[in-house]
């Protein structure tokens, strides 16, 4: 990084030297300063090829170690496709229409450059191959007239780099290119302040506004991409290592309208995939995508972190990708997650894309998800806030199902889903409405299947310090934390505020579970569990509730089927009414009900517990009860 600082330096010296006419034939004669493309015969909006000129004064620039200048004209420089290299680039098919091969400083002083017309390739206008400490700098680069108009890209990337390292490219404006800036096996190299952006819709390419693929310690900073034509607005790509994607923006919409949305399939605004390790997203803000931010296929150690997503069907996701591969390590924290009305709707409504909402993110429950975990291991999940605003399901039979945290299995591997996974500290908020028809949204705060085996049981999963809001409206949900095949989770420390005719807690199919310490306000039920071992609920804190629905009752505990419980420690408060149970056990033994504090004044003593036949080897002793 120092090697880069003292080239902007030179940059900003550079950037004062007046131009001066040379002798292109003579590239000795001369006390010059600065390289112009118009003393090689480059001149914008005459509508006729520059690129021999260009690259003339390119070559001669490099040579002698000079900046290159542009002048900014009312018109284009007109681009065409002028050679290939040895492959580098699947997506660009390798082509170029400028290529820099050495250190050079080229100041495009906000010129305008534009492929021709008959050039029906995939170029890139201008290709860094093989050159370090490379500075490019505000240029404006048009794809073809037909790719504007016509909807289909013929062009490639507006700036590419292939094995550079300690270069920089800042107000890059892409408009209309299959890809804006790129960067392939480089090192230590900045993309700053960039623009990229379709300027209609339908494309039917695939390719991301800025990339970097591979290489190392290289920087996408404060760049903005508007609709790209492919999977990964702003992604990170491939072998790796310490790349970063910073205050940068996504957004699935055109840039002077946001209701003109991709309906091709664009699928992610930014993440990293394929083997990328410690990679860093943060500050960033991503809009209206299918997944927001997307780790996947073995990118270890991602950080996600600050960052803002809104309106994506899933907001940040780590998930096994097409491999597959398991991604270890990541931490996504600290990050505001909003779930916005109608993004349920994608495969319907097609200001969201038709093709987006006919993928399924997972077979589980939830339609979308603040954050979802597929087969993860080693992940923290701390600090993020997570609510949906106003969702609603008016029309169609649509059911807008959300859960802030959804962690799932795959049944295809045969390893153990979770090991070692933390959920802490979190703020889940779910707001909804009812919709006409009384279409309605269902919801949870964390919902956590496995694949369904013996062998691939979620293990090691702590749920700890989170905080669950009040649902509002007429909305319905599953339960705060809905758990189905899990071993060995803690349910530590969490706050729950109100929850009308559902439980709180819903375990099912699991072992080793201890939910202790935990405090709520107005509630129906606690903890419903079943087909489960080894449950231990302990110390918690149970507000009553004095608006319970008509015709529901009280039961804190609900048990079906368990064995080797222990309850003990835990108070409630008064419920506020006659109606209700502190434990219910159904076919259920080997119980220890100890130490409860029961303070509900309105129930008898026969409202207490409610065990049945099965219920052998059960303890229950030294409750106090009013």
């Amino acid at each position: 990084m120092k090697q880069l600082s003292q080239y902007i330096f030179l940059l900003i010296l550079y950037s004062t030297a007046p131009f001066a006419a040379i002798d292109t034939t003579n590239p000795t004669a001369g006390n010059i300063h600065s390289v112009n493309v118009a003393d090689f015969g480059a001149t914008s909006g005459d509508n006729i090829d520059d690129t021999t000129a260009i690259q003339t004064a390119v070559n001669f620039a490099q040579k002698k170690g000079l900046p290159l200048e542009f002048e900014r004209g009312s018109g284009a420089y007109l681009l065409s496709r002028q050679g290939g290299i040895t492959s580098y680039d699947s997506v660009n098919q390798n082509f170029y229409a400028v290529i820099i091969t050495s250190s050079v400083i080229i100041h495009g002083n906000g010129a305008k450059f534009e492929i021709d017309e008959g050039d029906t390739s995939y170029a890139t206008a201008f290709l860094v191959n093989g050159a370090n400490s490379v500075h490019i700098s505000d240029m404006t680069i048009l794809g073809t007239n037909a790719a504007r108009t016509a909807k289909h890209l013929f062009t490639g990337a507006g700036v590419a780099f292939n094995n550079s390292s300690d270069s920089l490219v800042e107000r890059i404006h892409t408009i209309s290119m299959r890809a804006g800036v790129h960067f392939y096996n480089c090192r230590n190299s900045v993309m700053l302040n960039n623009l990229s952006e379709l300027d209609l819709v339908n494309f039917k390419v695939s390719g991301s506004h800025f990339a970097i693929y591979s290489g190392t310690e290289n920087t996408i900073d404060s760049c903005v991409s508007y609709v790209s034509c492919g999977d990964g607005d702003i992604f990170l790509y491939g072998s790796g290592d310490k790349n970063t994607i910073k205050n940068s923006k996504a957004f699935n919409y055109a840039k002077d309208d946001p209701t003109r949305t991709l309906i091709f399939g664009i699928a992610q605004g930014m993440g990293a995939d394929s083997g990328q390790r410690f990679a860093t997203l943060t500050g960033n803000h991503v809009h209206g995508h299918f997944y927001g931010i997307d780790v996947k296929n073995d990118s270890d150690g991602t950080k996600v972190i600050g960052n803002t997503v809104i309106s994506c069907k899933v907001g940040i996701s780590v998930r096994l990708g097409e491999s597959p591969g398991r991604s270890y390590g990541v931490v996504i924290a600290n990050n505001i997650i909003n779930v916005e009305k109608g993004m349920t709707q994608f495969d319907e409504d097609p200001k969201y894309g038709r093709a987006v909402g006919a993928k399924n993110y997972g077979s589980g429950l939830y339609k979308s998800a603040g954050i979802y975990l597929e087969h993860a291991a080693g992940v923290t999940v701390t600090g993020n806030m997570i609510y949906t605003q106003g969702l609603t399901a008016a029309t169609k039979g649509y059911r807008n199902d959300f859960a802030g945290i959804h962690v799932r299995g795959n049944s295809n591997l045969d390893e153990s889903v979770q090991k070692g996974l933390t959920i802490t500290g979190n703020h889940v908020s779910h707001q909804t409405l009812i919709g006409a028809n009384n279409y309605y949204s269902l919801g949870t705060g964390i919902y956590m299947s496995s694949a369904g085996t013996a062998a691939n049981k979620m293990s090691g999963v702590s749920i700890t310090g989170n905080q669950f809001d009040p649902y509002y409206g007429n909305g319905t949900l599953s339960a705060f934390i809905d758990i189905h095949d899990a071993a060995q989770v803690t349910i530590v420390g969490n706050s729950f505020s109100q929850m009308k005719n559902y439980p709180l807690l819903s375990i099912a199919d699991s072992e080793r579970i201890a939910i202790s310490g935990n405090s709520t306000q107005h509630f129906n039920q606690f903890a419903v569990i079943s087909s489960s071992s080894h449950v231990s609920i302990t110390d918690n804190t149970l507000g009553g509730n004095s608006s319970a629905a008509s015709g529901v009752s009280i039961e804190t505990i609900g048990l079906n089927g368990v064995t080797y419980a222990n309850i003990s420690g835990n108070v409630l408060g008064d419920t506020g009414t006659n109606d209700g149970k502190f434990l219910i056990s159904r076919k259920s033994n080997w119980l220890a009900i100890i130490g409860n504090v029961i303070a509900s004044k309105n129930w008898n003593s026969s409202n207490y517990y409610n065990l049945d036949t099965s219920a052998i080897n059960t303890v229950i002793a030294n409750n106090l009860v009013n």
